[in-house]
Parts: structure tokens; sequence; C-alpha cells
């Protein structure tokens, strides 16, 4: 069952990188359509904006993580290293129902040094919740 979760997610984190973001207008019966099909959507926008350019996304089915590899376009602000230095990270990831309704918010491991250089590479680790929780979560976003 967590091999099966686990291709669901990877089959959503390519269908998100290669497809173009749907509309939040998209109606409530579509949604549910897509549900059905047991495909997890990722919203990785804010991975993929500056400063941060998506480099490469690694699902591990062993340890039922997900690896994001970063790097920064430009020099990061001295603003933007104290926010990311207090939160833990520059993003957290919310696992949403089909409803919209967050069901639980994850906050990555960093891996790396945190330099503010541009073209500094790091890694984002996201632990994926239980099956119970993934399985009723339709969207994972990064915030």
């Amino acid at each position: 069952m967590a091999d099966r979760l686990l291709a669901a997610l990877v089959l959503g984190v390519v269908v998100s990188l290669l497809a173009p973001q749907t509309s939040n207008a998209q109606s409530r019966g579509d949604r549910e359509k897509e549900k059905a099909a047991d495909v997890v959507k990722w919203e990785l926008r804010k991975l993929d904006q500056d400063p941060f350019k998506l480099i490469k996304v690694t699902p591990n089915s062993r340890t039922g993580e997900v690896d994001f590899l970063l790097e920064l376009t430009r020099e990061a602000k001295p603003s933007e290293l104290f926010d990311w230095e207090q939160r833990g990270g520059p993003v957290m990831f919310s696992f949403l129902d089909a409803d919209g309704v967050v069901l639980q918010m994850a906050k990555p491991r960093w891996e790396g040094a945190l330099l503010p250089k541009q073209g500094t590479r790091m890694r984002l680790v996201l632990r994926l919740p239980n099956e119970n929780l993934l399985a009723a979560t339709y969207t994972i976003k990064a915030e």
C-alpha cells in the first residue's frame, strides 16, 4: 500500500512539474473526479520562484521522504536569511483534502549550509505523513 501511495505521489510530482497549473475556479465535481484517480496534486510554485530554482525532486519509498534540491538564483537578502532561520526554512508544506481543508502542516528538514551566495544549492527533505492521512490528501502545497 505504501509503495502504491508513493508511486501516486511521484506521478503527482511529475505531472505538477510538467503540466500547467490548474485554476482555483475548478468545479467541485471536477475535483472529485480527479480525486477518484488517486493522484495527489503537488503545488510547488513557491520552490521555483525568486530567490529559488527547483532543480530536482527525488522521492524515496524506503524512507517515506521526498527530497527537493533548490538553488539560489540570486544572493539572499539579510531579511530573507533572518526569516528562514526563524522559521526553520523557506517553506512549510500543507496537506489539504479535496475541499481545501488543511489536514496537516509539515516543516521540511534543511540539509546543507545556508550560504547566501547565488548558485548555492540546498536540499529540503519532506517526511510524508502516515498512510491514512496521505490517503485523505488531495493536494500537497509548498507555502
